[in-house]
């Protein structure tokens, strides 16, 4: 099946979102003593951390990917009636649910062309979710889709930082298209889709998660 990418909207997802900042501002003040009351006003501390190689963004992925809250929570959501729907069969979170924090001259936090299903290879009877938790603007590393989800699955390499993607020869010659997405919207696509960020050009981090759902 061919998923068109599709950005999708709902009063719940956006409730998802919030309790999703939640998660990750609780985690911060309850691991390093800080009082941040939302996620954006950890983002000059969260910086400045990171470019001292400190890990506490690593910390709060980590932390967030092995949440079983936060996967019980997302396997009972409004995503998963969207993919369901979507396949029309009865399907399940994928065992990861990764936090992304993209940001400035940070090299390693940036996404490189690559295709999902290259990184599981579990069915491609999958939907893929990127779900911002911040606004996005075309400054705030949007994320970029290359060719589209019929492509075929092409080879992929290990980067410096120990993640897989596609050779720079491959891409340059596909055509891309880059989503500007709101708080509350989630983008739809299929896991053959080629895509990768844009560079994050500001001083915020660019919060966002990776969602996938898989047959049951």
């Amino acid at each position: 099946m061919i998923l068109t990418p599709k950005i999708h909207s709902h009063d719940k997802i956006h409730e998802l979102v919030g309790v999703m900042c939640s998660e990750i501002v609780g985690f911060l003040n309850n691991s390093y003593g800080t009082q941040f009351e939302s996620i954006s006003d950890t983002d000059p501390w969260l910086i400045e951390l990171e470019k001292q190689d400190a890990g506490v963004a690593r910390s709060v992925r980590d932390h967030f990917k092995n949440s079983k809250s936060i996967s019980s929570i997302v396997d009972s959501s409004c995503l998963k009636a969207i993919a369901e729907d979507i396949l029309d069969m009865r399907l399940q979170v994928h065992d990861i649910i990764r936090l992304r924090t993209t940001i400035k001259d940070v090299d390693y936090t940036a996404s490189r062309p690559h295709q999902d299903l290259s990184l599981w290879l579990d069915d491609p009877h999958e939907v893929n979710m990127w779900l911002p938790l911040v606004d996005i603007t075309e400054d705030l590393a949007p994320l970029q889709l290359w060719g589209d989800n019929s492509i075929e699955l092409l080879p992929h390499t290990e980067n410096e930082y120990g993640m897989l993607q596609v050779a720079p020869e491959l891409v340059k010659d596909l055509h891309s298209e880059y989503f500007l997405l709101k708080r509350g919207e989630v983008l739809v696509f299929g896991p053959r889709q080629l895509h990768s960020s844009m560079p994050n050009k500001t001083d915020k981090v660019r919060w966002s998660v990776d969602v996938r759902f898989k047959r049951v």
